[in-house]
């Protein structure tokens, strides 16, 4: 099942409700995402669940029960300012050993296992008690999309920050950071799953189209063409470095 970036979920999402330019309609019809795969990284960015620049959330949901009972329509404690689930939810901090400052990221593991059950209850009894009516409705379209085209959610895990030091330390020379470095690891955060699984990704990207261009061999055909970039993701380039034994002892993935 091959990986999707967030620009493809908005641009097919946006394409269903008729509000795509034409010069792009056709990409869309040949990018079927159908039964694919996301990070959990694309997950949050396209719910709109993560707070721009910073360590934050909008809505913080919480991995349940299988076959939890209904849960209620409006949340009995809630006052103004009530952060429900912050406390409950899973919470993962990239810790880069001084280089970087940590970023944390909420419901990682939360928004992977209730996407993968198709638990819309679940889903929007955080954001019913968040939202404003009409981010709400926002929201819940966003989320039987994701549920209709049958996508996959994959957490960040240990495994994947290691190959994403290795793609940093191979890049850094010449990859700018962003100013928003959260950002650029965002972008990193996605190859490496993609990379970490060994399937191909499909970006619209142009930053994540250049990271890639750098460290992936990949397939230039018709996506390229089209400014979708193909990447075969298990093809890594060696430029020269023996990587058997790569050891990545310095940046942590720390859950709390």
């Amino acid at each position: 099942m091959d990986f999707f970036d967030t620009q493809i979920l908005f641009y097919k999402f946006n394409d269903n409700k008729n509000s795509l330019d034409k010069d792009i309609e056709d990409v869309i019809q040949k990018c079927d995402i159908t039964g694919g795969q996301i990070s959990s990284v694309v997950a949050l960015e396209f719910l709109g669940v993560m707070e721009k620049d910073c360590n934050r959330a909008k809505i913080y949901p919480v991995k349940l029960a299988i076959n939890h009972p209904p849960l209620p329509t409006h949340y009995r404690f809630r006052r103004k300012g009530c952060e429900i689930g912050k406390y409950r939810t899973d919470k993962i901090v990239l810790d880069f050993n001084s280089e970087f400052d940590s970023i944390v990221i909420y419901s990682n593991e939360a928004i992977s296992q209730l996407i993968n059950r198709k638990d819309l209850d679940g889903l929007l009894f955080f954001a019913r008690n968040t939202y404003s009516r009409k981010d709400y409705i926002a929201f819940r379209n966003k989320v039987q999309f994701l549920i209709d085209y049958d996508l996959s959610v994959v957490p960040i895990t240990q495994e994947i920050i290691d190959v994403m030091y290795r793609i940093y330390e191979e890049i850094k020379g010449e990859y700018n950071v962003k100013v928003n470095y959260r950002n650029s690891f965002m972008d990193l955060l996605i190859l490496a799953t993609a990379v970490t699984y060994k399937r191909y990704l499909y970006t619209k990207d142009k930053e994540l189209q250049k990271l890639v261009t750098r460290y992936c061999n990949y397939d230039s055909g018709i996506d390229a063409a089209n400014e979708t970039t193909h990447i075969e993701s298990s093809a890594i380039k060696n430029n020269g470095q023996d990587n058997k034994g790569f050891v990545n002892n310095k940046w942590r993935l720390i859950r709390s």
